[in-house]
């Protein structure tokens, strides 16, 4: 069994071997290692891009609330043998079935009521915003859409009764319209009426993906919508949202909706359901596949220029054992064991690999901070995960390469090695 200064003697002399070959022929081990560079640069920079994506909609998707269902018309995911007229001719969401879940749910911690109205323009005295999102909510919103506010109130159960002409804007509303000023008490025109701004939306961290851009939505009262446009609200983006109490299977839930919803429209027995139930993990699901499916590409490009380095490295070595054949026979004649001889260049041919592993992962991290420098959308992150990765793949790429020349210098026979001329 190998002790530690055996040990510390090898790595000291695979390290001696490594630096060596480096400054005797750089041009030839920086070409040969320039694979190693450049596929560990593609798939660590597509892993981190992946990575970050994936943690920025993850995010968006968990605000949506994950013990949220979405009773709409229309589902999220379409089945491929499902006639989509069949969609078209169910009837929307109401008001009035939100009030009858509301009363009869017992798995329901809150059941709420949105309305969306899109591409509207608020303005107030001087500015105008185009193509904001107007979410018309009843009370009881605010427990289940994930927001804060960063001034100011949310609306009472009194003024969404009543249909209240208030109005909460998101941030990026906030300064477009009043340019720094305090809104609260603010007016601003909606809709061509008038509404008094009680609230402001506290601000999007940068570098998230927001499904429902909440830095520049705007929430009213539903029964104002509802006053205003009358018979013409079916016509609307409804969503009844039920969020489920602490505690309760989200799969529970479902099914007390269903049983609930198709008593309400009077559906019998082998009716199909006329509405449809969504819940974020839906989008999770298929977020699984999207992902999986760019992973796989990347590493699939990146093989290429990774195969070519691991055959760039063996040549390398192989040259290498060509060159010290007389070494190999002196240390061999001198007791050396085969084990020896065989970590010593398995070691050289790691190291080598790795020296491109680490460039490649340092010019990662450059891409990454000029990125992050010229765009906020998305923060690319190079995560711990990712730089094991690439060094764990460096390293694996140089024993395979490295093996099969480390094994036949041990095996060489120390008399005919001595012999060798150069």
């Amino acid at each position: 069994m190998l002790r530690w200064s055996q040990i510390v003697a090898i790595l000291k002399e695979s390290f001696y071997f490594a630096i060596s070959s480096l400054k005797n022929n750089l041009l030839r081990t920086l070409l040969s290692t320039l694979a190693i560079i450049i596929g560990i640069f593609t798939i660590i920079s597509i892993l981190t891009f992946i990575s970050s994506l994936d943690k920025s909609v993850r995010n968006s998707v968990a605000s949506l609330g994950g013990d949220v269902i979405f009773v709409q018309k229309w589902p999220w995911i379409f089945e491929n043998d499902y006639p989509w007229w069949k969609f078209v001719n169910r009837p929307q969401v109401s008001y009035e079935e939100m009030q009858l879940l509301e009363k009869k749910l017992r798995k329901a911690e809150t059941v709420s009521i949105v309305a969306g109205i899109y591409g509207r323009t608020i303005s107030n005295k001087k500015e105008h915003v185009r193509n904001s999102v107007i979410n018309a909510v009843s009370h009881g919103y605010e427990k289940v859409y994930n927001f804060q506010l960063e001034k100011g109130r949310y609306f009472t159960e009194y003024e969404n009764r009543i249909g209240a002409p208030k109005i909460i804007i998101g941030n990026a509303l906030a300064q477009n319209l009043f340019k720094g000023q305090n809104p609260i008490g603010q007016k601003v025109k909606i809709l061509d009426k008038k509404f008094d701004v009680i609230g402001v939306l506290e601000k999007k961290g940068e570098g998230t993906v927001d499904f429902e851009n909440s830095d520049n939505i705007a929430f009213i009262p539903f029964n104002y919508v509802r006053y205003l446009y009358g018979s013409y609200l079916k016509n609307l983006d409804i969503t009844i949202k039920v969020k489920g109490k602490k505690g309760t299977d989200i799969n529970e839930l479902e099914d007390e909706i269903r049983g609930v919803l198709r008593a309400i429209r009077k559906l019998r027995p082998g009716d199909e359901d006329s509405f449809a139930l969504n819940r974020a993990s839906f989008i999770g699901d298929k977020l699984n596949d999207i992902f999986r499916s760019l992973s796989l590409m990347g590493w699939i490009i990146a093989a290429f220029s990774i195969l070519v380095g691991g055959f760039g490295t063996a040549n390398i070595m192989f040259v290498s054992v060509k060159e010290r054949t007389f070494l190999i026979g002196i240390e061999k004649a001198l007791g050396s064991p085969r084990y020896f001889i065989l970590t010593q260049f398995l070691g050289e041919a790691i190291f080598l690999c790795l020296i491109g592993g680490l460039i490649g992962l340092f010019l990662v991290f450059l891409v990454v901070l000029a990125v992050n420098s010229f765009q906020s959308d998305l923060h690319l992150v190079l995560t711990l995960k990712n730089v094991i990765i690439g060094i764990g793949l460096s390293s694996v790429i140089g024993i395979v390469a490295g093996f099969i020349p480390a094994y036949r210098a041990s095996r060489l026979d120390p008399i005919n090695a001595i012999r060798k001329t150069f």
